[in-house]
């Protein structure tokens, strides 16, 4: 029978093996790792924005040539030049997203609003695909949205625009908000004259 030292001993011993066995394998699995290093955006990046080098980190990913993603022994070949297009962080860098700029695309146009706080849902966020709508005279914009939404819809204006949100500044002291809206052309020549006179709801995509 073992003493209790002589326990001791061997749970040690045991520990130790199965710890060199699992740092063999993790290891191995390092050796055996055919991901290649890549370089992503470190942070959102606006359209003509020169690329630094804090602009990008590098990371691991499968070795898959369709992903056209420049690796990191290029970034010397990436510093320097611009992004087309708004792009988010975390967002591979290729060949596709350098260049000159290329925003908005053709047909399109960045139009800005100023919308009260009461007049655009809170959740309202970048990438959101909105219904501009125009408010009344008397400013009475809920009245306006509701019937717009099919309550009273005999009585409500068409809507200005569909639109996707690209830009949402911060609340001034009275929670107003300066919204950049992505648009067509002849959309946003609609909207510029009421930029200050519109609310915003929230649709789906498919809208």
């Amino acid at each position: 029978m073992l003493t209790l030292r002589q326990a001791v001993k061997y749970l040690v011993a045991v520990a130790a093996a199965v710890t060199c066995t699992v740092l063999g394998y993790a290891m191995g699995v390092d050796r055996s790792d055919l991901r290649r290093p890549v370089l992503v955006l470190a942070h959102d990046v606006l359209p003509g924005q020169v690329l630094e080098s804090d602009d990008l980190e590098v990371v691991r990913v499968a070795s898959d040539p369709t992903l056209a993603a420049i690796s990191e022994t290029r970034q010397s070949g990436v510093l320097g030049r611009s992004v087309r297009w708004p792009t988010a962080a975390g967002t591979l860098v290729t060949e596709a997203i350098l260049g000159p700029t290329d925003w908005p695309p053709a047909g399109r146009a960045i139009v800005t609003v100023t919308v009260p706080r009461a007049r655009a849902p809170v959740e309202l966020d970048l990438g959101a695909h909105v219904l501009v709508l125009p408010l009344g005279a008397s400013g009475e914009g809920q009245d306006r949205g509701a019937a717009v939404m099919g309550v009273t819809a005999s009585a409500a204006p068409p809507p200005l625009a569909l639109a996707t949100v690209i830009g949402v500044s911060s609340p001034d002291a009275v929670g107003v908000q300066a919204m950049s809206l992505l648009v067509t052309t002849e959309n946003a020549i609609r909207i510029a004259p009421l930029s200050t006179a519109v609310a915003l709801v929230v649709v789906s995509p498919t809208t």
